[in-house]
């Protein structure tokens, strides 16, 4: 139900309740625990301190201090960084192929029933097949595409299986008459090339690891939020301002990401319009 109610809100809208969520999340966690924040990152100095008042009080057994924790928090900051910065690119080249894939194949598809169509007007007896290529077009618009926005492509498939058969079949039974035809070999080519594009559109769908690899993203990003807002504290009105502005940038990335997942949901999705 949320997800049907998300589906209808514009993307700007979604957009902005993103930013928002995020960042207010952030900077209400950074304000709330500041001073504690600021304490534990002054406890390498003051262990300093310490250190070097009891040296300069004549105790010469002093044992030596270990590097300060903002060296090994950089170090963490720089693997999480870069790991969610590389599985992000990676993941949108990948969506982004998916969207361009399904886009052209579902162009391409379009054009071939189109004119598989034409054709069969020409040919006498068609008008079995011109009947199996229009319960085609029906299933595309009326059963496939809702299968496709919820990335079932198991379902698809076996929807469009039964409609490819529907047509195959009329056009098996069109070709003892209309084989002699001029149009008959333009328009089995029509065919072949429509139900291949379909396979094509069904294949731009996310695969079931698509879930987990956002999720592994969307750790990733939360903790390198965490992260520099643990081990990176500043005064409070900057850090609020830096903190902010680091949630903004995460929160717009992250939506980049999950609306690019499904070529058929989205601002951009691919949509059945010319069926």
């Amino acid at each position: 139900m949320f997800a049907t109610f998300m589906h209808t809100v514009p993307a700007p809208v979604r957009l902005m309740l993103a930013i928002a969520i995020t960042v207010g999340i952030t900077v209400l966690m950074v304000k709330v625990t500041h001073e504690r924040l600021v304490a534990f990152s002054a406890r390498d100095h003051e262990d300093k301190e310490a250190r070097e008042a009891l040296i300069e009080a004549g105790d010469k057994d002093v044992p030596p201090l270990p590097p300060e924790t903002y060296n090994l928090a950089n170090r963490v900051l720089g693997l999480t960084g870069t790991g969610f910065v590389f599985l992000l690119a990676f993941t949108l080249g990948n969506f982004w192929g998916a969207s361009s894939d399904a886009r052209t194949a579902t162009q391409a598809e379009v054009a071939d029933w189109a004119r598989a169509t034409s054709l069969a007007r020409t040919i006498d007896g068609g008008e079995a097949l011109r009947g199996a290529l229009e319960a085609y077009r029906a299933s595309v618009v009326g059963e496939q595409w809702t299968l496709l926005e919820e990335a079932d492509a198991v379902a698809a498939s076996k929807v469009q299986r039964r409609v490819s058969e529907q047509v195959s079949d009329a056009v098996f039974a069109l070709e003892p008459a209309a084989k002699e035809s001029p149009q008959w070999a333009q328009l089995t080519a029509a065919v072949d090339d429509m139900l291949d594009q379909a396979r094509d559109r069904i294949d731009a769908v996310p695969n079931p690891s698509a879930p987990g690899v956002i999720s592994l993203i969307f750790v990733l990003a939360i903790t390198n939020l965490a992260m520099a807002a643990v081990f990176q504290p500043a005064r409070l009105g900057p850090n609020l301002f830096l903190m902010g502005l680091m949630a903004a940038i995460t929160a717009v990335m992250l939506f980049v990401l999950v609306e690019a997942a499904n070529p058929y949901v989205g601002a951009v999705a691919v949509t059945p319009q010319g069926f």
